[in-house]
């Protein structure tokens, strides 16, 4: 189970790279799972002293959860902070690196400034892919009228970026009824994660699609648009709407 869930993201040298500096940045640890928290406010059985796992604590860029030596509510403040940065709020995090960066080579401290430079970069490309993300995701919902087969026409039902059903475009009252219920219950649904490999791959193919036709954007039909002239122009004439056949 997950509480957070942020992606697909394309490119996985480059996604490692800036989940290090995310590492880096946020003072959170990069150990095995197999590594076990141990926070200062947990209650031992043994006095036994422990040390750090690896040098970042000396580093300053770990608070050393795997020896005691922060609090959970500590550790947890900088899993918020991250939280944040990737929900989109990240120019503070982004200038502060700048800072550092700049503050650095002015004390001729250049491998420091390298380093910076280098972080600054990598969040910078992950910002702009997850912003590029999230702006598919909120434009991408509706429905898109397309060829089938036997001269007939179908629906591909989107949401977030994703395509989570395909219809026949209902030509009876009793088909559109079937079709309409289908789509609202879609449209009023938490938008769906993608869970494997698979389905983040298609989420990305679907989403430079889009990108690469940008026409086929204006051809998108909102839910609530297509469920009322639907609705009105099936229920009363019997026959598909011609503007939704025109819009494939």
């Amino acid at each position: 189970n997950h509480l957070h869930a942020f992606g697909p993201i394309s490119g996985t040298k480059r996604l490692r790279q800036a989940v290090i500096s995310l590492n880096q940045v946020f003072n959170l640890r990069d150990c095995p799972d197999k590594t076990k928290f141990e926070f200062q406010d947990q209650q031992f059985l043994f006095d036994n002293e422990i040390t750090a796992k690896c040098i970042r604590y000396e580093l300053g860029t770990c608070p050393g959860p795997c020896a005691g030596l922060c609090s959970s509510n500590t550790y947890h403040s900088l899993l918020d902070e991250l939280v944040d940065f990737l929900n989109g709020n990240s120019q503070p995090t982004l200038q502060a690196i700048e800072k550092k960066m700049n503050a650095a080579s002015d004390r001729h401290a250049f491998e420091s400034a390298a380093i910076y430079r280098d972080c600054l970069q990598n969040l910078q490309w992950l910002d702009r892919r997850l912003n590029g993300l999230s702006l598919a995701e909120k434009r991408l919902n509706g429905v898109l009228a397309i060829p089938a087969r036997k001269n007939r026409m179908a629906w591909l039902v989107l949401r977030g970026g994703r395509i989570i059903d395909t219809l026949p475009m209902p030509e009876k009252p009793e088909q559109a009824q079937k079709a309409i219920d289908a789509i609202r219950r879609i449209a009023n649904a938490q938008p769906p994660v993608a869970t494997n490999l698979l389905e983040m791959s298609l989420q990305l193919i679907v989403i430079a699609w889009f990108r690469k036709y940008p026409k086929l954007k204006s051809q998108l039909i909102d839910f609530d648009i297509l469920v009322d002239k639907f609705s009105d122009t099936l229920g009363n004439s019997g026959h598909t709407p011609q503007s939704l056949q025109r819009s494939a």
